[in-house]
């Protein structure tokens, strides 16, 4: 990675890390809030200009939540389709649309951001499409900014998006 890239790279997480600030600060509809976010559309455009990026195969590795505790050492319980089911129903048609909005507009603006982002980092001049770590945690970032947008936004917002920042430096190797 060249100086001009890592520069790039820190400029780009401070503009995300002002606009995440904004966002915490100001109403939706303040204009340094607006201006921030187009700063960052700017700055986001400019940082992945027209180079191609190498993807990698990427397998996770199972992680426990806490939903996946076995409170006291014993078996973790099976799940029913009908609990699944539940859990979900709990999570979509509750907090989760009153933190972020409607799912129908926190995706359709999640799907903006992202297809500006692959379109400009991740498609090669053949069409081709190469997605590696640092571009799922830019994404990521992508996904929690848009959910802070179009919402209040939870502190766990906040800190997920500093931390999908962080590890997408670590993975640039900024």
């Amino acid at each position: 990675m060249t100086i001009n890239k890592a520069t790039r790279s820190v400029d780009l997480f401070n503009t995300i890390r002002g606009a995440a600030v904004a966002m915490m600060a100001q109403p939706p509809e303040s204009p340094d809030l607006q201006e921030r976010l187009r700063k960052l559309q700017t700055t986001l455009a400019e940082y992945l200009g027209s180079a191609a990026s190498e993807g990698i195969l990427v397998e996770p590795d199972p992680i426990e939540t806490e939903d996946d505790c076995t409170y006291g050492g014993g078996e973790m319980p099976r799940l029913t389709r009908a609990e699944v089911l539940h859990r979900a129903e709990q999570c979509v048609c509750g907090e989760r649309e009153q933190d972020y909005g409607t799912p129908e507009d926190n995706f359709e603006t999640i799907a903006e951001f992202w297809e500006t982002y692959l379109s400009r980092a991740c498609v090669d001049e053949d069409g081709c499409v190469y997605i590696d770590a640092t571009d799922v945690a830019m994404m990521m970032a992508l996904l929690k900014i848009a959910r802070i947008a179009g919402g209040a936004g939870t502190r766990d917002s906040f800190i997920d998006l500093a931390g999908y920042a962080a590890c997408g430096g670590e993975c640039a190797d900024v």
